[in-house]
């Protein structure tokens, strides 16, 4: 029997491998585009685009994606019970080596 955090997380992967297969997502899309990069919010906060890279590359790996493409690994997907999604991904070329 899974957890609640189990079943969340592999929504969250189901999601995620389901942008890559659809709209070919990489770990480009994750970042904020310029218009909002480095610019203060209402209360003078600035976003530093290399800071939030960092956090980026923490959660990535934390997470089980692929630092450099932001897809979920094989390990990761097969981890949560996503073997087939894994084995689309690969078939399609999107699953990092």
């Amino acid at each position: 029997m899974s957890s609640y955090r189990e079943d969340s997380f592999r929504c969250v992967l189901l999601e995620r491998s389901i942008q890559v297969r659809d709209n070919n997502r990489t770990r480009e899309d994750d970042f904020f585009n310029n218009v909002i990069h480095n610019r203060p919010d209402v209360n003078g906060i600035t976003i530093d685009r290399d800071v939030y890279r960092e956090g980026l590359d923490l959660y990535s790996e934390y997470a089980g994606l692929d630092v450099e493409t932001g897809t979920p690994t094989r390990a990761t997907l097969e981890k949560y019970g996503l073997k087939d999604v894994a084995d689309k991904l690969e078939a399609m070329g999107r699953l990092p080596a």
